[in-house]
Formats: C-alpha cells, sequence, structure tokens
C-alpha cells in the first residue's frame, strides 16, 4: 500500500468523524427530547445545550468536511475519479450538507 493512499485513507476517515458530529448534533436532541418520555435531568440539560448550539456545530463540521473532502481528493488519485467522488461524497460532504440543511429549515 503506498503512502499516497494511506494518507488519502487518514483524510477520509478524518471527513466521516466530521459527519458522524455533525449528525449526532441533530440525533442527541431527537433522542432525548420526546413527548411522553421521561428523561433524566442531565440528558435534557445536555439535548437542550446541544439543540441551542447544533447550527454552529453543523457549520463548523461541513467546513471541516470540506477540506478534508480535498485533501483526501487531492490524496487518492490512486483511484480512477468516479470511485474518488463517490468515496468522498458518501463519506462526508453529503451527509454534512444535509445535516446543515435540517437545521436551517
Amino acid at each position: 500500500m503506498s503512502s499516497k493512499f494511506s494518507s488519502g485513507r487518514i483524510w477520509l476517515a478524518a471527513l466521516t468523524l466530521t459527519a458522524l458530529a455533525a449528525l449526532s448534533a441533530i440525533a442527541i436532541p431527537m433522542f432525548v427530547i420526546r413527548p411522553f418520555r421521561k428523561q433524566s435531568e442531565r440528558a435534557l440539560s445536555i439535548a437542550l445545550t446541544t439543540q441551542r448550539i447544533a447550527p454552529l456545530i453543523t457549520l463548523v463540521c461541513l467546513v471541516l468536511a470540506l477540506v478534508f473532502a480535498f485533501y483526501a481528493w487531492r490524496r487518492l488519485k490512486t483511484l480512477d475519479a468516479s470511485r474518488r467522488r463517490r468515496a468522498v461524497g458518501r463519506l462526508g460532504v453529503i451527509p454534512g450538507a444535509r445535516a446543515a440543511m435540517l437545521l436551517c429549515h
């Protein structure tokens, strides 16, 4: 395995973690704040805090995802163009953009 390919995988891993962080900023409040369910005071506090700062989290994650996607794209030159597009799109940019869109509407 070449060092360029392994370096590209590191950027893809960072892209995946960024996408998961953006999605968790939405998923935590959705999971905790449910009607007719008992919530602990601490879990509700975390969910409300996360809900309040979620737009900022997803915006930062979207910018980071774009940066990571750019570097992963450049490092994964060993793959053909269609496989690069699919890898970068699936792992971060598309989920991050969807999370940002959910918070804007």
